[in-house]
């Protein structure tokens, strides 16, 4: 099953773009975000592969901008990033998720491995890409599930290092539609 779309941000300047397909049991996404951040406009591309359980086992971020970077991550069973043929970074060992800091769709695939009825919580470690320096830090999240239907589901989504909140309403597809006025899917409609 494979899903495109096409969200624009309606505080800043920017839009983002995401094709999901599976293959072989994996979901990969592959996203590229361009905004106007806080000293130039940037482009992140990101690529994130899921497991056949939802799981991120491997992401790779090219950002080009005011910084340009490149990085890979490969996760294996026990929830440990590592750089391909390197020792895991302690720093991001437990991480269950992968999030850009300026991107709701990356938080809405966290979502994705939850299994929350209406009214149930989920807290949990993500490696979290930080708009302020570009370094990735591990911090902790809380999902509080609002509502869910067959037709959609709205999440609270918390990011308790920086205090910010987020509601996520998903289509019955688990496929972003919008998010707190901040963001708005244009395609599909």
């Amino acid at each position: 099953m494979n899903q495109e779309a096409l969200w624009t941000n309606l505080k800043t300047p920017g839009m983002e773009h995401l094709y999901l397909v599976e293959v072989d049991g994996c979901l990969w996404a592959d996203g590229l975000i361009l905004s106007l951040g806080k000293e130039s406009p940037h482009r992140v591309r990101y690529f994130i592969r899921f497991d056949e359980n939802l799981r991120v086992r491997n992401i790779r971020l090219d950002v080009a901008g005011f910084q340009s970077w490149s990085m890979e991550r490969i996760i294996n069973e026990d929830w440990q990033w590592m750089p391909y043929f390197q020792e895991p970074e302690q720093e991001l060992s437990g991480c269950r998720a992968f999030d850009i800091s300026f991107s709701l769709t990356t938080k809405s695939l966290a979502l994705r491995q939850l299994s929350l009825g209406s009214g149930e919580v989920d807290e949990f470690r993500v490696a979290y890409l930080d708009e302020t320096d570009f370094r990735i830090k591990s911090v902790q999240c809380r999902v509080t599930c609002l509502e869910k239907s067959v037709e959609r589901s709205l999440y609270r989504y918390e990011n308790l290092f920086d205090g910010s909140k987020h509601q996520l309403q998903l289509d019955q597809d688990g496929l972003l539609v919008n998010s707190s006025e901040v963001l708005e899917r244009v395609w599909p409609v």
